[in-house]
């Protein structure tokens, strides 16, 4: 019984966070930071509701710490009000490259609220944790696609 949800795809308060960010409407770190914990407290919510065995949650508590740090914000009030959520029992960083993760973005018709340079300074805080030992890193999405494939031949899904 597995479950995926990601960031401000699912709930009002995060369509509204979006919808900032394509109106380029300028939201403080502080509100930003509030928001998003809102957004995963609604999902975090119906999440523990339905009772799955696995929850798979592109981006969570991390990218907070890592995004409002970058714009200067109190990571440790930051880490404060999402200290109500479990802890993951693992956390994978994946590390793709800045100027590929932008093309794909703008080819998919994604929102860019943050410079390259934000991003830069994002993706150090990230080797941060994944030095600390918090999360574990993987190189891009190659991995992903490897065990994709060896699950697949293993079920004889393709010849």
């Amino acid at each position: 019984n597995v479950y995926s949800t990601k960031e401000l795809l699912e709930t009002d308060v995060g369509k509204i966070v979006l919808q900032s960010f394509r109106d380029k409407i300028e939201l403080t770190p502080e509100q930003k930071a509030l928001y998003f914990a809102l957004d995963r407290q609604i999902r975090y919510e119906s999440i523990i509701k339905q009772k799955y065995d696995v929850v798979i949650w592109d981006r969570y508590v991390y990218s907070s710490f890592v995004y409002r740090e970058m714009e200067e914000c109190d990571v440790n009030w930051v880490k404060k009000i999402n200290s109500i959520f479990k802890k993951p029992e693992l956390n994978i960083y994946v590390d793709v490259d800045i100027d590929t993760a932008m093309k794909r973005a703008i080819e998919n018709k994604r929102v860019l609220p943050y410079t390259k340079e934000q991003l830069i300074k994002c993706k150090e805080i990230y080797f941060r944790y994944v030095k600390d030992g918090q999360l574990i890193k993987y190189k891009d999405y190659d991995w992903l696609v490897e065990k994709i494939l060896r699950v697949i031949k293993k079920w004889k899904l393709i010849l």
